[in-house]
């Protein structure tokens, strides 16, 4: 069994994963994980401490615990985005870029065909 390497709680600053919604206005950054990710991904209930900034936080931060499903439902992991500098920009002929592209595709379709999306 692999070990929780995101088991220590890390200051706002410097979290191990951050993750924003296709809008950009939300933001999880990830703070503490309770599982490694093996038992994570078998457990519908998985939860991670996150920091989160949204547009009801006043530009701040309101940290507690958030289901995973929930997070990844909605969002994409922004620190491993395949472009987010100029610097860092991934070739558009890419499978990276394509797979990217197609995720966030998906992950749109799936916002918008939710029963409440017009709410």
């Amino acid at each position: 069994m692999a070990k929780n390497k995101c088991g220590k709680t890390r200051p706002v600053k410097d979290p191990y994963e951050i993750w924003k919604s296709f809008d950009q206005s939300w933001e999880w950054r990830v703070l503490k994980k309770y599982q490694n990710p093996e038992n994570e991904a078998k457990n519908d209930f998985a939860r991670w401490f996150c920091a989160v900034k949204s547009p009801y936080t006043y530009d701040g931060y309101d940290m507690g615990d958030v289901y995973v499903h929930e997070i990844k439902g909605q969002a994409y992991r922004f620190d491993e985005a395949p472009f987010d500098t100029k610097e860092n920009f991934v070739e558009e002929e890419s499978d990276v870029f394509r797979e990217y592209q197609n995720d966030m595709y998906a992950m749109e379709q799936a916002s918008t065909n939710h029963p409440f999306a017009d709410y």
